[in-house]
């Protein structure tokens, strides 16, 4: 007798049993059909008809976990996989692309810019976990939508919205404080939150600040593990002199901390029902942010650098948008015009070197986004979703050493990008379709051309200087056309099959095109600039099944190919 076939039959008979006397707890999640999302159709919809995975985080969840960055908050939901080599660190893995190939998008708005780079990236840090209301994780090519950049996914944060005045009530003012400390780091983080109202207006203000100190690791340490993640040395200068210093508490990672404080400002008006009128406004800054992994690296008896940091990353983002819905030529609409502006900077300086490098860069992006919803059709079993964006990035590059005992600076120093002018000009338009044949079966599809203008210049000094074999104006224009095929099947008996096709691209921004880096001279390489780049393509076939047991149990399976 198969022994093992009863036993499980009885596991899961309890189970289901366990779980029907928690129907207010589960029932919730596993009812697909009553949760809805955002960011794979820029509208609100059932999760249970996307051909699409998508894992929300909700503002309960970030509310129980209390993370002092949106870094954090992703490595602990488990949806994203997060490199993290300092504490200002945070870089988001998505089916194995990472930084300027999975799409950020905050409030309906891309924040990747035309600096992001393919390396780590740390700027998801910039976006304040205690503002959040969810969080949306769409995994795969999500380009139809959101353009360039989205290969492995894109991360969808929704910021907290004010609440009006409802009933009797004409005006409401209420608001909450939230404290954290962490031991790890020995670091207090804190927020305030206001919300005042009336029937037609509303506004919420939010300010946090991250007092984030120097890292401390476990002191029982596997043996098998020697001496690593220890900081047995560290860097510091005294009289005019710089000195190996050994650390009386190893444990203790030196010169690993900063602080950052972030803002957000939102104002609603809403005229009429089926108007609304928002302001959002954002500001992120830091200060100086360690490069961790280069500050412990060695050479010979000596730190290699005894300075490597980022400088301050300052982050400015606001839009304005006007949502109507309920017309005759459109069920929902929604115009944003938004601009950002982005300061990072580079410091570095050698053991025993005077001279330390600057790089700074500025970026100013301006972006106009249109989308439209209609049902049609008897039963409205037919949805159209179409729009087009329209996105400018300007980016200042500069670069200088600085005598720090003579405090003279000289030019003379390589920048990180073009350093006459860097103009990106982006403009695109997507449609999507949805066909609801019955109550088992969703057919979805959608395209999207994008087409995309840049140009660099490198002013003659700076030719002089790196003696690149080609001329100092770059131009580069590319289009690009993707598209997705979705089936959704929905059997009675509570299973679940979804196909999805989709391609997704990354047109070539001024970092692919235009960086010189050499972070690695010591290995002797050096990142130079490349005018005739073409967009980066992946194509993708994503096929899950998905069944709920008891009403309650819910499992599911998917596989994908790239």
């Amino acid at each position: 007798m198969n022994v093992s076939k009863y036993v499980w039959l009885f596991f899961v008979l309890f189970f289901c049993t366990t779980l029907q006397a928690q129907n207010d707890t589960v029932s919730s999640i596993i009812h697909l059909q009553e949760i809805k999302v955002y960011s794979a159709n820029k509208f609100e919809e059932n999760l249970r008809d996307l051909n699409y995975k998508v894992e929300i985080i909700t503002e309960k969840e970030i509310n129980f976990r209390m993370p002092q960055t949106s870094g954090e908050l992703l490595a602990q939901s488990g949806a994203v996989f997060m490199q993290n080599s300092q504490l200002g660190g945070g870089s988001p893995v998505i089916r194995g692309f990472e930084a300027n190939r999975v799409l950020l998008v905050i409030d309906g708005v891309r924040l990747n810019n035309t600096i992001y780079r393919s390396g780590h990236l740390q700027n998801v840090i910039t976006i304040d976990p205690s503002m959040l209301e969810r969080v949306e994780v769409l995994y795969g090519p999500g380009s139809v939508i959101y353009g360039s950049d989205a290969l492995g996914g894109v991360m969808a944060f929704f910021t907290k919205c004010p609440t009006f005045a409802s009933g009797d009530k004409k005006f409401i003012a209420s608001g909450s404080a939230q404290a954290l400390f962490q031991s790890a780091t020995l670091s207090p983080s804190g927020n305030l939150m206001l919300n005042l109202a009336g029937k037609k207006w509303a506004s919420l203000t939010s300010a946090s600040y991250k007092m984030i100190n120097d890292l401390r690791v476990g002191r029982n340490m596997n043996p098998l593990y020697g001496d690593w993640g220890l900081c047995n040395y560290y860097a510091e200068r005294t009289d005019g002199k710089d000195s190996t210093v050994k650390n009386s508490k190893p444990w203790i990672m030196k010169n690993s901390g900063y602080h950052q404080w972030d803002v957000l400002q939102k104002l609603f008006y809403k005229p009429s029902e089926n108007v609304l009128l928002q302001v959002n406004f954002q500001y992120s800054n830091s200060t100086d942010i360690p490069r961790y992994d280069r500050m412990l690296s060695m050479i010979g008896n000596n730190m290699e650098y005894a300075e490597f940091y980022y400088g301050p990353q300052t982050r400015y983002f606001s839009y304005f948008s006007a949502e109507v819905a309920n017309q005759r030529h459109f069920d929902n609409m929604r115009i944003t015009l938004g601009g950002q502006y982005i300061e990072e900077s580079r410091m570095q300086r050698r053991f025993n070197n005077n001279d330390k490098r600057y790089q700074k860069e500025v970026v100013g992006v301006s972006c106009l986004n249109a989308d439209w919803q209609k049902s049609i059709g008897k039963d409205k079993n037919f949805e159209l979703r179409w729009g087009m964006e329209a996105v400018y990035n300007n980016v200042t590059s500069k670069a200088y050493n600085e005598n720090i005992l003579t405090e003279k600076i000289a030019y003379n120093a390589v920048t990180r990008y073009p350093d006459s002018l860097n103009h990106v000009f982006n403009t695109s338009a997507y449609i999507t379709h949805s066909w609801e044949i019955n109550e088992q079966w969703i057919f979805r599809q959608g395209f999207r051309v994008t087409y995309q203008y840049l140009h660099s210049a490198y002013t003659d000094s700076m030719m002089r200087l790196t003696k690149f074999p080609f001329d100092n104006t770059i131009l580069n224009q590319t289009a690009a056309p993707t598209g997705f095929l979705g089936v959704v099947f929905m059997p009675k008996d509570h299973w679940r099959l979804v196909l999805n096709l989709a391609t997704g691209f990354k047109s070539p921004n001024v970092d692919d095109i235009g960086k010189v880096n050499d972070s690695k001279a010591n290995t002797r390489q050096l990142i130079i600039p490349n005018p005739n780049l073409k967009p980066e393509y992946v194509y993708n076939v994503d096929l899950s099944i998905e069944k709920t047991f008891c009403n309650r149990l819910h499992f599911g399976i998917l596989g994908f190919l790239h």
